[in-house]
């Protein structure tokens, strides 16, 4: 039987969570040094317990956030029974958990006497990771060797002592050895931030109280997401968005989502999207699911602690073989297209079409994340990047129903611009998730879309 801890107790373990995953953030933005971390951010901090579970996460990368789990339990698993104080784990490998390569992955275990308590980690977006490529974008990749360097559950660091040739081998597969080198310290560092103060916790609150607080808020975050959703009406809803081609030789590549909605409980399938591809848009199980819980995050109370509780009405159907699960060759450097400057799922938008009020507690300006995505090519060569607000009704807290080559996507009004030199609307919009917004609006709306 659990350990019963007052409301107050529960909340101030909450906000020490969130305190801690933010310091971990703020430590990497003072110490790291390449540009696409201390000014573009690209990097996430979190806390997971040994099974993966999602503990606590900082507002930062929102595609990391799904992602992560998996990653945490591909360590634990591959490295059970030798886990030690003062051990540092690595990996980047999407099929490990990983959101792509240059998503280096950096873990400290936490203990709690001598049992395995939580992970403190820290993913941040590398600016070269090796491969044919500058930046490990390599558009002519058919393989994923072709990306970079793969790293698997990796330990780094043993009991404290770093692992000279496992470090140096890294190192010298990457073209900016100095910014790597100051960036995986700023990395571990943050993380150890993490072990530091998830120590005090322990120490403050006890081992009881501690992992007690912490279910109640899991179980907490659960109930009232639970609550929102029972709020929508019972069906069966669809979405789907469409990339024009791989490179190579598939196009329309589209992306399916149908989302039964039951109660309290979301069962998202996209088991109906394109075959894999030769090309490099294929998204990993990790990255997939990811952006699953982003659409989801999108209808949620902003205030809802994004934890594994969270996530628990969730239930992702994937076919293995798709675009959205594929084998482990295949590439995919920019399938973390949830983030602000990913965009492989571009695609042409049409004018509005009807537009369905966005659910109580959470308009446009309190979304938890914020992402984007290109304008279409203007009437002279190249993208058209010079927006200006878009005048007309819309209020800022809808979300509305666009049209993707005949069909229909969702998107935050207030986040339409129209283009100063082809007057045609774009805006910022959850790419990969795209299709799962649409379905999840639908729902919130009351409004059911006709199954295939």
């Amino acid at each position: 039987m659990s350990l019963a801890v007052d409301p107050i107790t529960v909340s101030v373990i909450q906000h020490r969570l969130r305190a801690i995953v933010e310091e971990m953030g703020e430590a990497m933005l003072r110490t790291s040094y390449s540009q696409i971390l201390n000014s573009s951010r690209d990097f996430s901090t979190a806390l997971c317990d040994p099974e993966g579970r999602l503990i606590a996460q900082a507002e930062h990368v929102p595609i990391h956030v799904g992602a992560l789990p998996y990653a945490a339990k591909a360590v634990h698993d591959f490295f059970v029974g030798t886990i030690r104080p003062g051990d540092v784990y690595l990996l980047n490998d999407p099929y490990c958990g990983g959101n792509h390569l240059p998503d280096l992955t950096a873990f400290v275990p936490v203990f709690d006497g001598e049992h395995l308590a939580f992970w403190s980690i820290n993913r941040s977006h590398q600016s070269d990771i090796g491969g044919a490529t500058h930046g490990a974008y390599n558009a002519s990749a058919t393989e994923i060797f072709q990306e970079g360097l793969r790293v698997p559950p990796l330990k780094l660091y043993d009991a404290g002592t770093r692992r000279e040739d496992v470090y140096e081998m890294i190192v010298l597969n990457v073209r900016h050895p100095r910014d790597f080198r100051g960036d995986l310290a700023a990395m571990i560092g943050s993380a150890r931030i993490g072990e530091r103060r998830l120590a005090q916790l322990l120490a403050e609150f006890g081992s009881a109280t501690t992992h007690a607080g912490v279910e109640a808020v899991l179980d907490g975050a659960e109930r009232q997401v639970r609550t929102i959703i029972s709020g929508w009406k019972d069906g069966t809803y669809e979405g789907e968005a469409f990339l024009d081609d791989d490179g190579h030789t598939s196009k329309d590549i589209h992306i399916r989502a149908r989302i039964t909605k039951r109660g309290s409980d979301l069962e998202v399938d996209l088991t109906d999207s394109h075959p894999q591809v030769v090309g490099f848009i294929n998204s990993s199980f990790a990255n997939t699911h990811s952006a699953v819980v982003v659409a989801l995050a999108y209808l949620i109370d902003p205030d809802i602690p994004k934890n594994d509780g969270a996530f628990r009405p969730l239930k992702v159907k994937l076919k293995e073989g798709t675009v959205v699960w594929p084998t482990r060759r295949s590439p995919c450097a920019p399938i973390t297209v949830a983030r602000r400057s990913s965009r492989p799922l571009s695609a042409r938008w049409r004018p509005p079409v009807p537009i369905v009020p966005w659910p109580d507690g959470g308009g446009a300006s309190a979304l938890p994340f914020k992402v984007s995505i290109p304008a279409r090519r203007g009437p002279s060569s190249g993208i058209c990047s010079r927006p200006v607000p878009v005048a007309g009704p819309l209020p800022p807290a809808t979300v509305g129903l666009l049209r993707v080559s005949g069909r229909q996507q969702a998107v935050s009004s207030s986040a339409v611009s129209r283009c100063t030199r082809c007057a045609f609307p774009y805006f910022s919009a959850v790419t990969s998730s795209a299709p799962i917004v649409v379905a999840m609006a639908a729902i919130a709306a009351g409004r059911e879309r006709n199954s295939r």
